[in-house]
């Protein structure tokens, strides 16, 4: 599922925010997304390598927050899958501020970074730069903050 125009526009905040997911572990090949942004090409219309995401990484054996400006990677935070059942994952970004935080566990962060500040585009259950990626498991509850919550809260917020 997408999000896109003013839809998006009128709640999200470019320069910073918090996204929480909590979800199925996902199914399949590698980089499937959970929830991000993106930023549509000029081309197409459809995403660009410009994104904050919560997905799998290339394997599909940890769940990341990656994070793309100027199609460069600016932060790629893993946490390693537990072995069966489902996940919380908050994942925040800001320039030179990404953290993530999964099942209560403590913070990971990456202090250096930049973010794109032209995000138009959120999607639920897939990657947020291209139109494969999909989650193949199902996803209990998402929520977006238009801040950057504390590291405290990411890991209250992923706590059984």
């Amino acid at each position: 599922a997408g999000i896109k125009g003013t839809n998006f526009t009128d709640f999200y905040n470019a320069t910073e925010g918090t996204f929480f997911i909590d979800s199925g572990i996902a199914q399949g090949s590698s980089y499937l997304g959970y929830l991000g942004t993106g930023t549509s090409s000029a081309s197409d219309g459809g995403p660009s390598n410009n994104f904050n995401s919560i997905m799998s990484d290339n394997d599909n054996s940890d769940v990341i927050l990656n994070i793309w400006d100027n199609s460069a990677e600016q932060a790629t935070i893993p946490f390693a899958y537990p072995a069966s059942g489902n996940i919380k994952v908050a994942g925040v970004y800001k320039t030179n501020d990404f953290a993530i935080s999964m099942n209560g566990s403590a913070v990971s962060s990456d202090s250096s970074g930049s973010i794109d500040t032209n995000q138009d585009q959120f999607w639920i259950g897939r990657r947020p730069y291209s139109a494969n990626g999909y989650l193949n498991n199902s996803i209990k509850k998402i929520s977006y903050y238009n801040k950057r919550l504390t590291n405290d809260q990411l890991q209250g917020l992923t706590a059984w």
